[in-house]
């Protein structure tokens, strides 16, 4: 008869059955986390979670393209007011297209590595910072930075972090639909801002007209930033350039037609303002 040795202790058994039986612990994120939807799941491609993407990317497009499909208000009214000639003011306005379409080289990079919810709030920040600066400059100069640098800057920040978040929540079936949605906001700011501003001038004056735009801004930006959320975890590592995609005939002709086209669609924008050309026309005819 063999020998029976020791009985094990009980405490290695039932650690291995608390290992082997209890479930694993999923971390489940807060209903007020606002920071970021961590998944690798397949995109939900509808539903509220999608859709709150869609209206607060709307948004975004409404402050950032359509405040620069605008700029034509502006450049009307600082010609009639002397700020300058009209050359020199239109590198207001092309300051901020050239801030928007290369700040994302750095913001776009940031917001692929975790920092999206910074990225959006610098963006946010500086925006309100420049729209109510340019509501007490008084020199060239100083519109200049407040509209063209600063403002432009946060284009920069918003804009292309924002389109990439809200293209990880569709698949291919959606996902043109929800961009083209929220790109119409470029339409809907180019609409709504003019007009805006070309009443509010004529009762309270340009400071407290485009006031009353920063304010406005405030309540709907920070509305944007707490709809907006990351849902792909972050990436270990980004490169800004990618050198290698230049030998792509494709590519090539791609960024050269985008060249084209915004070179000669944003030299009319900021050179038209339909409310001078108007007056101008209608100014005339009720002349003769």
């Amino acid at each position: 008869m063999a020998a029976i040795g020791p009985d094990p202790p009980t405490e290695e058994f039932s650690q291995i059955e608390e290992e082997d039986i209890a479930p694993t612990k999923q971390e489940v994120s807060s209903t007020f986390d606002v920071t970021r939807v961590a998944s690798t799941e397949p995109p939900p491609n509808g539903g509220w979670v999608a859709w709150s993407q869609v209206l607060g990317g709307h948004i975004i497009t409404f402050f950032t393209w359509g405040f620069i499909t605008s700029f034509g208000m502006f450049q009307a009214h600082y010609t009639s007011i002397g700020l300058s000639t009209a050359s020199n003011i239109s590198w207001i306005g092309a300051l901020t297209v050239f801030f928007l379409l290369s700040i994302p080289l750095w913001s776009g990079a940031a917001s692929d590595t975790g920092h999206f919810k910074l990225v959006l709030r610098v963006g946010i920040g500086l925006w309100l910072v420049g729209i109510f600066m340019t509501s007490i400059c008084k020199e060239y100069w100083q519109f200049v930075l407040a509209q063209g640098f600063c403002i432009g800057f946060a284009n920069g920040c918003m804009f292309v972090p924002m389109v990439s978040v809200i293209s990880t929540y569709f698949d291919a079936t959606k996902r043109s639909f929800a961009i083209s949605i929220t790109l119409c906001g470029s339409g809907t700011g180019g609409l709504v801002i003019p007009i805006m501003l070309n009443r509010l001038i004529d009762r309270i004056g340009f400071g407290w007209a485009v006031r009353t735009l920063g304010f406005m801004a405030l309540v709907m930006l920070l509305i944007a930033e707490r709809l907006l959320k990351k849902r792909l975890p972050p990436k270990v590592a980004v490169k800004m350039l990618e050198p290698s995609e230049l030998k792509d005939p494709v590519f090539d002709l791609f960024v050269s037609g985008l060249i084209r086209r915004t070179r000669d669609v944003f030299a009319n924008v900021h050179r038209f303002s339909a409310r001078s050309f108007a007056s101008q026309v209608f100014g005339s005819l009720s002349s003769m």
